[in-house]
């Protein structure tokens, strides 16, 4: 399986671009990245390394056997909304959501952790164990 690490952040310049992960490597971000769609990962690992970040108000969708791994990066990732039936790696870290749609979102996939992650007030969160 490859691994790829763009060092460079990925912008969109505000027209709304989405990431598409597909295939069965894992592609590490290790920039502050500012575009401003979705992060949809279809198959293999997303991760976040060092100051990798994404937009803090756009949906995360990991699809089945897909993974969103941000046990490398900073000590808080703030996605927007967290939908799929993936699994998350989160490590020692925290995974914040940041959202204001009060639209409820579906996540029914695998949450790994050694921590906790953190809900915003705003936001509605069930868990099923």
């Amino acid at each position: 399986m490859a691994t790829t690490q763009p060092s460079l952040a990925i912008a969109d310049g505000g027209t709304s671009g989405t990431l598409n992960k597909a295939g069965l490597g894992t592609l590490t971000l290790t920039g502050a990245n500012t575009y401003t769609g979705g992060t949809n990962i279809h198959a293999g690992t997303l991760a976040l390394s060092g100051l990798g970040a994404l937009d803090g108000t756009s949906t995360v969708t990991v699809d089945n056997l897909a993974t969103f791994d941000i046990s490398a990066g900073l000590a808080t990732t703030m996605v927007g909304a967290l939908v799929g039936s993936g699994s998350v790696h989160l490590g020692l870290n925290t995974l914040q959501f940041g959202n204001t749609d009060p639209t409820p979102q579906t996540f029914s996939g695998v949450i790994g952790w050694r921590r906790w992650y953190h809900y915003e007030w705003n936001r509605r969160c069930h868990l099923r164990w």
